[in-house]
């Protein structure tokens, strides 16, 4: 049973990095317990599902620079934001102590210094602006330092090479216990001991705890293989209470006022219970929830797209692009990102929050032109590493087997902590050349085997040092002992039970999943050639996968088995492939993909879709009435289009006539069109309406020609538009526009233009000059010419 819970912050650094993001990090397990929960039995620890409720004090109030925030929050304290629990992080927060380049310089850089949890940095780098300041080159580059600080301390996190002491701090100083000496330990450059605390240093706050002093020399020790400063880069870290936090994904904004409720700085907690009425501030968080309308989602689903096939078309520069990112969202996210969605003042946080659903593989993005072929779209043969020919997938197929993947139920669910598996890559027997008996036999027997390491028994070797020892017993002068080495060990003592393992075929598929539930077994009476096991449950075999669903812009490597990078993999991606929320019916409905087609009406559509023109009928689609499946001509393997496919065009009405476009693709498309909007544009600029001047134009080109080739408004909206943008914007952008609507046709665009004036006149765009053919060619010319 879920619980819910109130989280207080105060910080603004920390509050505005997280809901600008929509992930929030807290620590776990420090809710104060009210009257009634002192009388009652206390309170539980938040687990994942849990629901949080958001709420801002004072200093977010006074000090939010960011515009959209500071318009939304206007009292203090105030109830931001509904989310959920999604993941629990099983040791304490580490944070880096950032300060942007705009504050170094000020009286007191410290005001605007905050502790970012590392796990956080990624969504910081994202950012453009923090704090009410741009983000410089200097501060993207300590971030991306930062980050690489983070991933050492994550792997040594995974490799249990950390571990964590009771430290104290005082102005920014960290004091961490030193059980081995019985002393304390700064973090300084030289990591100096001490024997006792200096007077000054409590040792009776809050539980906090930092790496100890053999944990950072690791951290050192490995910044410096990469050329990175280690001793500098510690002292930047920090953290917060706790042993433990978790990860909240914020899913709707609230923004309601809360009466007469103080708020304590630092971190506070609270539990809300249904039945205690001891504490007004969870009294009235109790009636807002219970406020929240039922229906809400059902009114967000209602405002999406009633069409799985659209197109936005209009003249250039009418925002069909620039609206193109927002509708996807509307498609994969509506209820996530409503306050993103229906806020147009947003577009830096639309466009980050797009990013990451690319980056996810759920939207993807292409634009037509005449090169533009079937191979690119659907599928075609491409050279792979080895020189063959071998189908590949296009745009249009990857997106269409990442969309059946989360409808696959022959894909069983494992409801995994990240922070808590590694994942491996293995190799069973040689797919390349079609002989399957090992992986048929380990699919069979719901194991997976080792061939390398000899017919040697590694049970008792616990770790590299011995397996290499009991290698060398049989061979000491093997050359090829190495990978030997290397790969009973990774097998034997690297995978862990619960640890995930992709089986590849090539580099490029992959054709099953495994879960491991049981250690190194060594079987020398096998009916195989190999000898080394490991029990697992198979989570999925069958058609092999493209590598793109798993990994983040890499593909498998030839070695028969490693451990994989965790920025290397989409972990989102293969949450959501193996979650068992997608099998139960109270859940929300199956995730939805998008591909984003600009320019569509430039290319050959008849070549690009192929036989696919009458799959993508929504009626077409796999599992309706009319459903309609085809044999693909490279790879011969049966095809249709998921229902959970979305497809979105943008049209140039000026690039070719929206009339001359292929029927096929007109009967299957709705249609919105994009006009110009001179509405959105200034009244004055300099003693100019840029409004009213638009609409003239326009309705010039609209009489000598047509409303396709109309100008649009984004052609004119920039930050802080002067008269100088003004003249440049149609000497550089608008005037070449026309030049190429009227052909060259001078008298027609003097005409749009309201006239021209003589060499000389600023009064007008263009100018004329009389040239006199005598003065260029003599008086030998006849009169005629």
């Amino acid at each position: 049973m879920s619980n819910t819970f109130a989280f207080f912050s105060n910080t603004v650094g920390e509050y505005e990095l997280f809901i600008r993001q929509n992930t929030f990090y807290w620590p776990r397990g420090l809710a104060k317990k009210t009257k009634y929960q002192q009388k009652n039995g206390g309170v539980e620890q938040e687990k994942i599902g849990d629901t949080v409720y958001i709420v801002s004090g004072s200093q977010v109030k006074d000090k939010m620079k960011d515009t959209f925030l500071s318009s939304k929050i206007t009292s203090s304290p105030m109830l931001t934001h509904k989310g959920n629990i999604t993941k629990i992080i099983e040791h304490p927060i580490i944070g880096y102590y950032f300060t942007p380049e705009a504050f170094k310089n000020r009286k007191n850089p410290n005001r605007n210094s905050y502790v970012i949890p590392l796990e956080a940095l990624s969504n910081l780098k994202e950012l453009n602006t923090y704090l009410g300041e741009s983000l410089t080159n200097g501060d993207k580059e300590e971030i991306s330092l930062a980050i690489k600080l983070y991933n050492i301390i994550d792997e040594l996190i995974v490799e249990n090479e950390i571990e964590f002491e009771r430290c104290y701090e005082k102005d920014h100083v960290w004091y961490i216990e030193n059980k081995e000496r019985n002393n304390f330990v700064i973090i300084d450059d030289h990591l100096t001991e001490i024997n006792q605390l200096p007077f000054n240093v409590s040792g009776h706050r809050n539980y906090k705890s930092m790496p100890n002093k053999s944990s950072l020399e690791k951290i050192i020790d490995r910044c410096t293989v990469q050329n990175m400063d280690g001793h500098s880069l510690i002292q930047k870290l920090h953290t917060w209470q706790g042993k433990e936090y978790v990860e909240v994904e914020i899913i709707d904004p609230i923004f309601c006022p809360l009466e007469d409720v103080r708020l304590n700085e630092g971190i506070s907690t609270r539990q809300i219970i249904k039945e205690d009425e001891s504490d007004d501030l969870i009294n009235q968080i109790r009636r807002i929830d219970s406020q929240n309308d039922p229906n809400e989602a059902i009114k967000i689903e209602e405002k999406r797209m009633d069409t799985k096939n659209l197109i936005l078309y209009g003249p250039p520069g009418t925002g069909k692009t620039y609206n193109v990112a927002t509708k996807a969202l509307e498609i994969v996210a509506a209820k996530k990102y409503k306050e993103l969605i229906d806020n147009e003042a947003t577009r830096d946080e639309i466009m980050n929050v797009y990013k990451k659903y690319v980056e996810k593989k759920q939207i993807a993005f292409c634009t037509f032109h005449q090169s533009f072929s079937y191979e690119d779209f659907v599928e075609g043969l491409r050279s792979d590493e080895e020189g063959k020919f071998v189908p590949t997938p296009g745009v249009f197929r990857t997106l269409c087997e990442a969309a059946e993947l989360t409808e696959d139920h022959t894909i069983s669910s494992y409801d995994f902590d990240v922070n808590s598996i590694d994942f491996h890559k293995m190799s069973l027997g040689n797919s390349q050349d079609n002989d399957d008996e090992i992986y048929e036999y380990c699919i069979n027997n719901n194991v997976v085997a080792l061939g390398w390491g000899r017919e040697l028994d590694y049970s008792n070797c616990k770790d590299r040092k011995e397996v290499k020892e009991k290698f060398l017993e049989i061979d000491p002068e093997n050359k090829d002992s190495i990978f030997n080495i290397d790969a009973i060990n990774r097998f034997k003592n690297w995978m862990q039970i619960g640890d995930i393992i992709l089986i590849s075929q090539g580099n490029h598929k992959i054709r099953a999943i495994a879960k491991v539930i049981g250690e190194y077994m060594y079987n020398p009476d096998s009916e195989v050639s190999y000898n080394h096991f490991r029990k697992v449950e198979w989570l999925y075999h069958g058609e092999p996968i493209g590598v793109e669903q798993f990994l983040i812009n890499k593909v498998l490597s030839q070695q028969a088995i490693y451990k994989f990078l965790r920025t290397d993999i989409n972990t989102e991606s293969i949450q959501a492939l193996l979650s068992s929320n997608k099998k139960d019916p109270q859940q929300e409905n199956t995730k939805d993909f998008v591909l984003i087609i600009d320019e569509i009406n430039r290319g050959n559509i008849s070549k690009i879709f192929g036989e696919l023109i009458t799959l993508i009928e929504e009626d077409k689609r796999k599992g309706t009435l009319n459903e309609v499946s085809l044999i693909l001509p490279y790879s011969k393997k049966r095809f249709s289009v998921p229902k959970n496919i979305y497809i979105i065009g943008t049209m140039n009405t000026a690039d070719r006539s929206i009339a001359l476009m292929d029927t096929a693709l007109r009967r299957r498309f709705q249609f919105i069109e994009y006009a110009p909007d001179p509405e959105l544009l200034p009244n004055d600029i300099e003693g100019v309406d840029v409004s009213q001047f638009l609409k003239a134009l326009n309705e010039r080109i609209k009489f000598l020609y047509d409303k396709d080739h109309l100008i649009g408004h984004a052609y004119f909206m920039k930050p802080n538009v002067t008269f100088k943008d003004l003249v440049s914007i149609m000497k550089y952008k608008v005037i070449p526009l026309l030049q190429e609507y009227f052909y060259e046709d001078w008298e027609k665009i003097e005409m749009v233009l309201g006239g021209a004036g003589k060499s000389g006149d600023s009064s007008f765009f263009l100018n004329k000059t009389e040239v006199n053919p005598t003065l260029i060619f003599g008086s030998s010319l006849g009169r005629e010419f």
